[in-house]
C-alpha cells in the first residue's frame, strides 16, 4: 500500500463489516476479528498472512479518535471492488478528518523514535535490522512515514497511496541515513506538520454527530436487505 516494500514484509489485510442486527444490538457484540498464519511463537516471514476485520462502529471510532492506520482506510482503493454502503462512508470521508488528529499522528510516531533512541524501552524490535544498522530502520521508515501522511492530510485533506515519498522511505528502511540523520528529518516534518496545523482548513474536532448518522443511515439500509 504504501509502496516502501523491501520484498521481505509478512502480509498484513484489514476490512470493515457490518454486523447483522442480532449481533451488533445484542448482548455479545462482534467489534473485532484477528487472525493469522503465525502465531507468538515466531517472527512472521515473507509468507505470512495477518487479517484484522473490525466492525463499521468500531473502523468510525477510532477513525473519529485520529487512529493514523484506521484512517488510511478512507482514502485507499476497495480490494474487494464496489460496495454501497463503504461508498457511501468514503464519499463523507471529511467527517472523520481534524486538525486534532495530528495528535495521534506524532504520538505514534515519538513512541518509535522513544524506542529508537533508548528514550523508551523497546516493546519490540527487529534483531536482524539492529546487527545490521546498529538501529531498527523499518521502525525509523514508518516514523518519518507518519509525519508525512499527516503533513498530506492537514495540507489536502488527503492521503495518497502509494506513498509520494516512497524511494525516500525506501532509503531509510534501506540504512541510508544514520539515526541522527533521520531524528533530525524527524523533527523538521513534525515542524512542519504543526505550522500546517494551524493553517489546514480541516475542522479543528471530527463532526460527532454527523458521524453518529451517517452510522445510523448505513446500518438501517443495510439491515433493510438482509
Amino acid at each position: 500500500m504504501h509502496g516502501a516494500s523491501v520484498g521481505s514484509d509478512d502480509h498484513d489485510y484489514y476490512a470493515v463489516y457490518l454486523e447483522p442486527p442480532q449481533t451488533r444490538l445484542g448482548l455479545r457484540s462482534a467489534e473485532h476479528h484477528v487472525w493469522s498464519t503465525s502465531d507468538s511463537t515466531r517472527k512472521n516471514t515473507r509468507d505470512d498472512i495477518d487479517l484484522v476485520m473490525y466492525s463499521l462502529a468500531k473502523f468510525a471510532r477510532l477513525a473519529a479518535a485520529g487512529n493514523p492506520t484506521i484512517l488510511h482506510f478512507l482514502f485507499v482503493e476497495n480490494a474487494l471492488g464496489v460496495n454501497p454502503w463503504w461508498d457511501y462512508i468514503t464519499v463523507r470521508r471529511r467527517s472523520f478528518l481534524a486538525q486534532s488528529h495530528l495528535r495521534k499522528f506524532i504520538g505514534y510516531a515519538d513512541a518509535q523514535f522513544d524506542r529508537l533512541t533508548g528514550k523508551r524501552a523497546r516493546k519490540q524490535f527487529r534483531p536482524e535490522l539492529l546487527e545490521k544498522y546498529g538501529f531498527d530502520t523499518k521502525a525509523a521508515m514508518h516514523g518519518i512515514r507518519l509525519m508525512y501522511e499527516a503533513l498530506d492530510l492537514l495540507r489536502d485533506g488527503t492521503m495518497t497511496f502509494p506513498n509520494p515519498h516512497a524511494r525516500h522511505l525506501i532509503a531509510i528502511r534501506n540504512g541510508e541515513y544514520s539515526l541522527d540523520q533521520i531524528v533530525q528529518q524527524y523533527e523538521e516534518l513534525k515542524q512542519k506538520c504543526l505550522k500546517q496545523q494551524q493553517r489546514s482548513s480541516l475542522t479543528e474536532e471530527v463532526d460527532e454527530e454527523g458521524i453518529n448518522q451517517l452510522l445510523a443511515n448505513v446500518y438501517q439500509s443495510f439491515w433493510s436487505r438482509v
